[in-house]
């Protein structure tokens, strides 16, 4: 709080905070402690933890958190079960590879999901040479805000050198790449008050608040990161916890492989 230049409304609320961090060691299996919950009601009602929220994006703070606290209580309860709208707000870190298979429609995928951050990518990127299709996942959300792992670096700048050494790399010199932009939810709610401009990008000059210009203009960022002009890249604007949209998207992913192979059974 003193670091970004805000106070509690209360001692209390001081004292709530202080209890919360002290005791913060909560294991997976366990319940969630009760004497937690007043508390945290407190502290999101008070004046100078919202301040602090606000400027959120300047230490990674989650983005699903107001969700969450919305739905305390009923998280809080005895016999609590995650919903489908938890699981899709919900964030574990991915660390190392790992592999799954699932069935859509005819089709059997195996799909391997790794770590972004930078201290895993050396880890993964040698193990996908001549993979079919590569996603490639942003939250277009991040524009504004800076890595957990290192504060001075933004998000979406990150993503777009990532982006670059993927796209121009060897091991990816015959799959297609699928570029879905997330949370187009949460990147429409900030324009207004915290325009792209503000945030490395300069060169933007639609208004500000414009959602639809102002993803297009990112999309064609990374597109422009392809020194292969030839290069198959598909972009889409995503919201992962809409379930329906999410379908109909992988739904486009599997239309896009199918006509990759018959392009390539073409010219063979």
């Amino acid at each position: 709080m003193a670091e970004l230049d805000c106070t509690f409304d209360s001692y209390e609320n001081e004292r709530f905070m202080t209890h919360i961090l002290e005791n913060a060691d909560i294991q997976l299996h366990n319940a969630l402690p009760q004497g937690y919950l007043k508390p945290i009601k407190a502290l999101w009602h008070d004046h100078g933890v919202k301040a602090a929220i606000t400027k959120g994006n300047e230490y990674g703070l989650d983005e699903n958190l107001a969700y969450f606290i919305n739905n305390i209580d009923r998280i809080w309860a005895d016999g609590y079960v995650p919903d489908n709208q938890d699981l899709l707000r919900s964030r574990s870190r991915t660390v190392g590879i790992h592999e799954s298979e699932f069935d859509l429609g005819r089709w059997t995928y195996r799909m391997v999901d790794v770590g972004g951050q930078r201290s895993e990518r050396k880890k993964w990127i040698h193990c996908f040479e001549n993979v079919h299709c590569l996603l490639f996942l942003v939250a277009i959300s991040g524009y504004n805000q800076c890595l957990l792992e290192d504060r001075g670096r933004n998000q979406m700048r990150e993503a777009l050198l990532l982006w670059e050494s993927i796209a121009n790399s060897y091991w990816f010199t015959e799959s297609a790449i699928i570029l879905f932009l997330n949370k187009m939810d949460l990147f429409k709610d900030k324009l207004p008050g915290s325009p792209i401009t503000k945030h490395g990008f300069p060169d933007y000059d639609g208004p500000g608040d414009d959602c639809k210009l102002a993803s297009k203009y990112i999309l064609d960022r990374f597109r422009s990161l392809s020194h292969d002009p030839e290069k198959q890249i598909y972009g889409h604007f995503t919201n992962a916890t809409d379930t329906n949209l999410l379908k109909i998207t992988m739904v486009s992913v599997q239309e896009t492989i199918i006509q990759r192979n018959l392009n390539q059974l073409v010219l063979t």
